[in-house]
């Protein structure tokens, strides 16, 4: 069920209750692009709707599993999870009868939601309600934080090329080229010449051009701690140039054999806090606390952000 409006400043409201074996799912507010609160990652036009939803149930015995049963994304269960086993208050076991509450929302599509991203999320355990609300960080991040500050960044990176097996993983490996132990610090990504190269996520380009060994290279700033790099391209896309925007999924150039390299593939780097990492392990999600203005600026965004 959609509805299509065009207006500015303005919200409507339709109410659809479904209640099937405990859970239930209610159609939120519809918000625009001016509710204040923050949206940036959606960059929505003036007269693009984003669609809330909510979704409620009994924690039961496994967390995760009532969740997706509920009708939350799949893609948004896991920081849910890992956001509240951080909280220090909640018992390291939740109890089968606590009840949650997750408000979700993203740009409607064929009756589903694309871009889904957690507004605000809630266990009542009978005694207390703890409560996580999604927060941009100065430096860009998608967190999900508690009242008290503390929370998760989440990192929810796409596989570059669509499809591609890992030719070479992470780690220590005899140098296909030049014959001696080396450690490698990304992944080999097999495509065919010319096969489209993805963002890993959204970010600000830093670098673009021939980087030596690497061939045709980009890198990506995502946030103050996450960069992904791209090498061995045979070409980059339109637009690519240090210092524009790009958005997970974008095409950022194509794959190829530029620099040392035996032949056409991707060479894929993830890089946290200047160290790089597994690109098949990154966690999906690491701990921050906000402190100072930035904790007050949180403050002052959690009663409009909740809406309860």
């Amino acid at each position: 069920m959609s509805t299509q409006l065009r207006a500015r400043r303005v919200s409507w409201f339709l109410s659809l209750s479904i209640v099937a074996a405990g859970f239930g799912i209610e159609a939120l507010p519809a918000l625009v692009r001016a509710t204040p609160i923050s949206l940036s990652e959606f960059h929505a036009r003036a007269d693009s709707w984003v669609a809330g939803r909510r979704a409620a149930g009994l924690v039961g015995g496994s967390f995760a599993k009532s969740l997706r049963a509920a009708g939350v994304p799949a893609a948004l269960v896991g920081g849910v999870v890992t956001a509240f086993q951080l909280d220090p208050d909640l018992p390291r076991v939740l109890p089968r009868d606590a009840r949650f509450s997750v408000v979700y929302e993203g740009t409607p599509k064929r009756g589903s939601l694309e871009n889904a991203r957690v507004r605000w999320a809630s266990v009542d355990t009978g005694g207390r309600i703890h409560r996580i609300y999604r927060y941009e960080t100065r430096d860009g991040e998608l967190a999900l934080v508690h009242d008290d500050g503390t929370g998760v960044v989440l990192l929810d990176l796409k596989r570059p090329v669509a499809g591609a097996p890992v030719t070479s993983p992470y780690g220590w490996r005899i140098h296909p080229v030049f014959g001696d132990r080396r450690f490698h610090n990304g992944i080999d990504l097999g495509a065919r010449i010319g096969t489209p190269v993805l963002a890993a996520a959204s970010g600000v380009i830093e670098d673009v051009g021939l980087r030596g060994n690497y061939g045709k290279y980009v890198r990506i700033r995502h946030d103050g701690h996450l960069q992904t790099s791209y090498a061995h391209l045979s070409r980059f896309a339109a637009g690519v140039r240090p210092g524009a925007r790009v958005t997970r999924g974008q095409r950022i150039g194509f794959v190829g054999e530029t620099g040392v390299a035996t032949g056409p593939h991707l060479y894929f780097e993830v890089l946290l806090d200047d160290v790089r990492v597994d690109p098949l392990a990154v966690p999906p999600a690491r701990p921050i606390r906000l402190r100072g203005t930035e904790l007050a600026d949180f403050r002052t965004r959690v009663p409009r952000t909740s809406g309860e």
